[in-house]
């Protein structure tokens, strides 16, 4: 007999609530996206190499679509890696530290959480009217009679995955604070290491 409600039912109510089930599939959808661009991106540098290889005859635009393209990428995952738990971050000591004091640390953590938010809200800030001007004027990088690449999508999905990447820390800061200070189960796609 247990003294509360078990595991699956705390975590439940937390973790797997409507917003955090639609944010945890939009960050997926962005890095399902990103990584369809990483394949998209192969073929068109293989391509590429072989045009020039085998008939003296290369892709136009390939250096500015690849420049343009991977920044695009990088913040379409970067949602997603937080919400596996993958996003790349020295935490030995912090470890350490949450072994001792699980309450205090989940505190930092949510305070770390929000710091990240605030962050990348000043990133779409920066973002956002360059977003605007590049659509208003349509901004291009290339040589014009040559080839010709528009920046505004690219921007824009800086922003979008800025936007989802806001929303993951919010839901992550929201576990760290309202949460169980526990270390959380593995089937609620917000994995914690210890």
């Amino acid at each position: 007999m247990s003294d509360g409600p078990s595991t699956s039912v705390r975590y439940g109510k937390i973790y797997q609530s409507r917003w955090a089930r639609l944010i945890n599939y939009l960050s997926s959808g962005l890095n399902g996206i990103g990584t369809l661009a990483i394949f998209g991106l192969m073929i068109l540098i293989n391509w590429d190499i072989f045009g020039r290889a085998l008939f003296n005859s290369p892709l136009k635009g390939v250096p500015e679509i690849v420049s343009l393209s991977i920044v695009g990428i990088v913040f379409l995952q970067i949602a997603h890696s937080l919400q596996k738990g993958s996003f790349t971050r020295s935490d030995a000591l912090f470890n350490t530290f949450r072994k001792r004091f699980r309450k205090a640390a989940n505190f930092l953590q949510g305070i770390y959480h929000l710091a990240g938010a605030f962050i990348f809200t000043m990133i779409v800030k920066a973002t956002w009217p360059r977003l605007i001007s590049a659509w208003q004027e349509n901004e291009y990088i290339g040589t014009e009679g040559y080839l010709v690449v528009v920046t505004w999508p690219f921007r824009l999905l800086i922003v979008i995955g800025c936007v989802a990447t806001i929303l993951q820390l919010l839901l992550l800061a929201w576990r760290d604070f309202c949460g169980p200070h526990e270390p959380l189960p593995r089937d609620t796609g917000l994995v914690e290491e210890d």
